[in-house]
């Protein structure tokens, strides 16, 4: 492009081409700031989708370990059962903070 330019020898063919050249120009940055702003905003999208995903994953966990606590208070308000009894109720409520959420309610469900 530059070659071609210093060839040029009329003055207002050079200053038609510098034009040409800063619009064209003009239209590359252009195409560049809308690419820039569309990932910034995809990155926003994606960031506020994994802050929810985080926030509901920790909602669940709050619940579970409150589940347990509850089962907790209760079994240990219980003064008389029977050891064996004891014994495999706490095991119930120890194993309340399982990733698995369908053994979980299933425990839920056993133990009220």
């Amino acid at each position: 492009m530059i070659s071609d330019y210093l060839k040029i020898q009329d003055p207002i063919h050079r200053s038609r081409k510098i034009i040409s050249y800063f619009e064209e120009l003009h239209g590359i940055i252009d195409k560049k700031l809308y690419y820039v702003q569309k990932m910034a905003d995809e990155f926003k999208e994606r960031s506020k989708t994994s802050l929810l995903e985080h926030a509901y994953q920790r909602v669940l966990e709050d619940s579970k370990k409150s589940e347990k606590s509850k089962f907790q208070e209760k079994l240990d308000a219980v003064k008389n059962i029977e050891e064996a009894t004891r014994k495999s109720l706490q095991e119930e409520v120890d194993a309340l903070d399982a990733k698995n959420d369908t053994e979980t309610s299933r425990k839920i469900q056993f133990l009220n």
